[in-house]
């Protein structure tokens, strides 16, 4: 199987229907919109209105930068899936440069 180290992949934790947390093996800023069309028991400041007059309700969650859960959910639909290692070094001018190294 080829990977595609460059492709960003998510894991959405789920409990009881509802989003606990999301996780990315991406450290890019990356922000997900939760989206519920299930209004049903909603307080009212809880909903929100699409331009088409469609309610729902959610929230904006951020995305947590975690490659070892990540690897490890795809791994369990056995897919493939290199976790990238970083190694970070100070320079004397202040500059930082990233070197990354794939296990495979």
């Amino acid at each position: 199987m080829t990977t595609n180290t460059n492709q960003i992949r998510l894991v959405i934790h789920v409990e009881g229907g509802i989003v606990q947390a999301i996780y990315s093996n991406s450290s890019a800023p990356i922000q997900v919109a939760i989206q519920d069309f299930d209004i049903e028991g909603a307080d009212g400041d809880e909903i929100a209105m699409l331009e088409d007059g469609t309610e729902f309700v959610g929230h904006i969650e951020a995305i947590i930068h975690n490659d070892s859960c990540v690897a490890d959910v795809f791994a369990a639909f056995d897919e493939e899936y290199p976790v990238i290692d970083k190694i970070r070094t100070a320079y004397p001018t202040g500059l930082e440069f990233q070197i990354s190294m794939y296990n495979e």
